[in-house]
């Protein structure tokens, strides 16, 4: 299932805030999202790895050139940077502590 922004940022307001409060809280909490994703991203981009404790690790792979043969004709793909996950022993014990209730 797609869990989008919106969604997540509806529910942290829900956990937090009275309901007289929400309308104000939801621009907060939309600016203070984009505000720290748009940071995660220039740092992600310079090539620093950003580390979200309890979540997480993101960090830049660069990918070698290399050839490969498709329908019969050798094709050379560039050098190429990929963005890569590394998951926290946290995240990991959640998730498989969820899969066995």
């Amino acid at each position: 299932m797609r869990v989008t922004k919106s969604q997540l940022i509806s529910e942290t307001i829900d956990e937090v805030c009275e309901h007289s409060q929400k309308k104000v809280k939801r621009l907060f909490f939309t600016e203070y999202l984009d505000i720290f994703l748009a940071k995660v991203f220039e740092k992600i981009s310079l090539g620093n790895e950003v580390f979200l404790r309890g979540f997480g690790a993101f960090s830049i792979r660069e990918m070698k050139e290399r050839s490969v043969i498709l329908k019969g004709k050798r094709l050379l793909l560039p050098k190429k940077k990929k963005i890569y996950f590394r998951p926290s022993v946290v995240l990991k014990s959640r998730i498989n502590a969820e899969d066995k209730v």
